[in-house]
């Protein structure tokens, strides 16, 4: 039997370069999946694709309200849907600022207000965010994003603590810079082999839905692989 049968994980933003590398070992692991993408795109094998703006809580909930229909209840859900946007400090704007809150924080806060009343009344679930070590260990001119994740880890450890005694649990994974092509189109002078693959992170999830990560709660957790 694998870690994740008969778990149903819905994953936010599944479809990007990290998504796939997490939905691949959430699939090996056993779970029954469901993954969100922005616009209309080819889902991996095996995965339910839903199309949907995370910034509409609306939407969210009546997200929530079609995988429970279909699936009885949300056992996972994990958070991927992010941003990034760098610059000098002086010359980031406002609509910088509130374009990477809205895709680092408030994506994630609209979907898991969505799916936490099934899951405390389920008494079970697995919440995961996504911060990055720039939000514990901020590089100069990445103040705007720094700022975002940060509020997302704040925010897991909040809502963790809130979750004590509930059968849910919510924890947050600190990625260093992920091997994507993106990233190694944007950096060609960097060593590739020292970043974290989304694989690899993908792994550190799987077994943060699973019953044996119950005792995890309102944890930061570094995945900064060698770098």
């Amino acid at each position: 039997m694998s870690a994740l049968d008969s778990k149903i994980i819905l994953v936010t933003g599944g479809t990007g370069s990290l998504g796939r590398g997490v939905l691949a070992e959430l699939r090996g692991a056993g779970a029954t999946l469901v993954s969100t993408a922005h616009r209309p795109t080819s889902a991996p094998e095996g995965v339910e694709l839903e199309i949907i703006d995370l910034s509409d809580s609306g939407a969210c909930v009546a997200l929530v309200e079609r995988v429970v229909a279909r699936h009885g209840r949300i056992d996972g859900l994990v958070c991927l849907v992010g941003g990034f946007a760098g610059g000098a400090f002086i010359q980031t704007d406002h609509a910088t600022w509130q374009e990477l809150l809205d895709l680092n924080l408030h994506t994630g806060v609209n979907i898991i207000r969505a799916a936490l009343p099934g899951m405390r009344e389920h008494g079970y679930g697995r919440i995961i965010t996504v911060g990055s070590r720039p939000a514990v260990d901020p590089a100069p001119n990445t103040s705007a994003y720094a700022a975002a994740k940060a509020a997302v880890i704040a925010t897991t450890r909040s809502l963790g603590r809130e979750l004590r005694g509930s059968g849910v649990v919510a924890n947050c994974i600190l990625p260093s810079t992920i091997d994507t092509p993106q990233n190694r189109e944007a950096m060609p002078k960097a060593d590739p082999s020292r970043w974290v693959k989304p694989e690899q992170i993908g792994r550190v999830i799987a077994f943060l839905c699973s019953d044996d990560a119950g005792i995890i709660n309102g944890a930061a957790i570094p995945v900064y692989g060698d770098a």
